[in-house]
């Protein structure tokens, strides 16, 4: 586990992308990935956390508050 120092860092290099995962959005996405990574941030997405027990809702969410 990382320090509370570690984490605000962490939080200020991640980007959270709502974006639909469907064949129409692919390209974006993968533009989209390709710019946040070449500007020396991290990624975040819903796909990333595979438990489908969540809850989409809270699954985002938490991914938004882990993020800048």
């Amino acid at each position: 586990m990382g320090t509370s120092s570690q984490k605000l860092d962490d939080f200020h290099k991640s980007v959270f992308i709502n974006c639909p995962f469907d064949e129409a959005y692919k390209p974006l996405m993968g533009v989209l990935i390709f710019t946040i990574k070449s500007c020396g941030l991290e990624v975040r997405i819903a796909l990333e956390r595979f438990d489908s027990s969540e809850g989409r809702f809270e699954k985002i969410k938490e991914l938004i508050l882990a993020s800048n």
